[in-house]
């Protein structure tokens, strides 16, 4: 039996500030476009699997409304230094859906040369927390291991559940687990989620912030220790 060939395809480029003055922080990394993303050249394009980071970065940030144009969008990343790539260059798919399942043919885009590139990035951020993203985020920190010029840069390389509107179980506490953007990486002080250098912590909606009167609920923070 014939074996059925599938076409490669090749992702999109990272999608970054063009304002020079304005230095990367995040870099946000997918797997692959989907096929409305690779058709549209947008990232997180609007298609039938809805996806959630805009309406998620608007939320943790307090910065509407939601971008709807792509002109917008690209101003709500520069607005708070982030940077949206993909881990692999190119791929095919088996199937004619945009789950990570049916990518073969994969081809890595170089990360590391990315970072040395824009030295004023500290955070990696995989957006999804399955099998396929548990090794991507092992292979960036190897990578940053075995290179003299990142080492001991402190980059942050962590996982975050997938804003795939296919993802679910999350529905609910998308937005806190993400409030990890917005902060330096510490324990949340029931040890559980962990947020990032934000100096305050809401008990009553468990969000880091950077003011003593939480931005989300109006109510008081408690000062975090660390």
């Amino acid at each position: 039996m014939e074996e059925k060939t599938h076409k490669t395809q090749e992702g999109l480029k990272p999608l970054e500030c063009d304002n020079t003055k304005i230095l990367p922080e995040i870099l946000i990394l997918g797997s692959f476009p989907g096929i409305g993303s690779l058709e549209s050249g947008e990232y997180y394009h609007e298609d039938n699997n809805k996806n959630r980071i805009w309406e998620v970065i608007c939320e943790i940030y307090n910065d509407y409304p939601v971008p709807t144009t792509y002109e917008d969008k690209k101003a709500l990343l520069a607005r708070h230094r982030i940077v949206l790539w993909d881990y692999y260059k190119t791929a095919a798919r088996k199937n004619p859906d945009s789950s990570d399942k049916s990518l073969v043919g994969i081809e890595h885009n170089d990360i590391i040369d990315y970072l040395k590139k824009h030295p004023t990035i500290k955070k990696v951020v995989i957006n999804g927390k399955g099998k396929i993203y548990k090794a991507i985020e092992k292979e960036i920190k190897r990578d940053i291991e075995n290179d003299s010029k990142l080492k001991n840069r402190g980059i942050e390389v962590f996982r975050l559940p997938s804003t795939s509107g296919l993802n679910t179980r999350y529905a609910k506490t998308l937005n806190r687990h993400w409030s990890a953007l917005n902060s330096f990486l510490i324990k949340a002080p029931n040890g559980g989620i962990k947020g990032f250098g934000a100096p305050y912590y809401c008990p009553a909606c468990e969000r880091f912030s950077q003011t003593e009167k939480c931005p989300h609920c109006g109510n008081l923070c408690n000062l975090v220790m660390y």
